[in-house]
């Protein structure tokens, strides 16, 4: 394989066991899929989690959900963005839990419950500060008068902007509103059983507010979320169930003064060996590691030489004198970490994983 993906479904479970027992027994612990399971593959993900006791999902899109659904996953399937008009039904056949970020939505998904003549499940999202999605939280009485006998609000929540950031009070200040919102229901009547707002970092350091259920992405495939300020050490401990390889296709001896890859951005100062990889950007192997990242191959660091193209990249292996056409390069995992990778490409760690590109295959192994 010219470049794979091995991913350890195992070490997925054991990061999942970890998270659920860190937020403890009366907390459920869900497993976000979206985005192919953040580049890992959701339906072999969702399999394995499911088998080994995890009771909901979470999705960003439609068909996401229904990928899930018609691959068996029989678990709470979270719509975490609730539905596009005309999707309702849909979404009410498939018993997918749509978490409703407007009054309009819940108009929708009440009539859709009116066509079916029951209460269709829901939870329901407010804006705490984040200003993307959600209802409006100096308004929650909407709810109570919107929700009707055919919604079944059964949980709230909000999405943190910052829960890994102790230097800034966002946090303590979208919780504290969150908080009027779920007083204010109350005395409405509203008082859904389930309450999530604790991602992956507050899980790790935020044990007052993880409620009911807790979201996790990045810690269930092996990655801690960075903390800025004074956090402590966190609740679990993770560890990645990726590596990325690429196989090398060719050596080539290049001499003092050869220029290496498109617009020869790379000229050789000295003789070099010279490793053609079967990867770029076109595989999600990210342009901005041109003259600017390293691989392993054979266990030793490797410098990318030249520019990242979209199917290749050239690394110099002259102090490995034993590489070989067919020898693969680790470019994930090992001794190149995960944030180390997106430093370099001037991102965060969560649109390295996402930007791996389908033609990369997926390859699954037990630890």
């Amino acid at each position: 394989m010219r470049t794979h993906l091995r991913i350890d479904l195992d070490q997925i479970a054991s990061n999942f066991r970890g998270l659920s027992a860190a937020a403890g027994a009366e907390v459920t612990v869900v497993a976000i899929v979206k985005a192919n399971a953040y580049g890992h593959g959701a339906v072999p993900v969702a399999k394995q989690l499911e088998a080994d006791g995890c009771k909901s999902f979470a999705v960003a899109t439609l068909d996401e959900a229904v990928e899930l659904r018609n691959a068996g996953i029989s678990s709470q399937i979270l719509l975490l963005y609730g539905f596009l008009p005309g999707d309702e039904a849909e979404v009410a056949r498939r018993a997918i839990t749509p978490v409703l970020t407007s009054l309009e939505m819940m108009d929708r998904w009440a009539s859709q419950g009116r066509e079916h003549g029951k209460r269709l499940a829901c939870h329901v999202k407010f804006n705490t500060g984040m200003s993307r999605a959600g209802l409006d939280d100096r308004d929650p009485d909407s709810i109570a008068t919107t929700a009707s006998s055919y919604i079944e609000v059964e949980g709230l929540s909000t999405h943190l902007a910052s829960a890994e950031d102790f230097e800034d009070p966002a946090a303590e200040e979208q919780t504290a509103r969150f908080s009027s919102v779920r007083e204010r229901l109350a005395a409405k009547g509203v008082e859904p059983p389930v309450i999530h707002i604790a991602n992956s970092a507050a899980i790790a350091w935020r044990p007052a507010i993880r409620f009911t259920m807790a979201r996790t992405g990045l810690a269930l495939y092996g990655y801690q979320p960075k903390p800025v300020g004074l956090s402590g050490p966190p609740s679990y401990q993770c560890a990645p169930a990726l590596e990325w390889r690429a196989q090398i296709l060719n050596i080539r001896n290049i001499q003092a003064g050869e220029k290496i890859g498109y617009n020869g951005t790379f000229t050789a100062d000295t003789p070099m060996r010279v490793a053609l990889l079967g990867v770029g950007y076109g595989d999600g192997f990210r342009r901005e590691l041109s003259n600017n990242g390293d691989v392993l191959v054979r266990n030793a660091r490797c410098p990318i030489v030249g520019r990242v193209s979209m199917d290749l990249t050239t690394v110099d292996v002259t102090a490995v004198g034993d590489a070989r056409i067919g020898d693969e390069a680790t470019l994930l995992g090992g001794g190149i970490g995960l944030h180390e990778f997106a430093d370099r490409c001037g991102t965060v760690s969560y649109e390295i994983l996402c930007g791996i590109s389908s033609r990369v295959k997926r390859v699954y192994a037990s630890s």
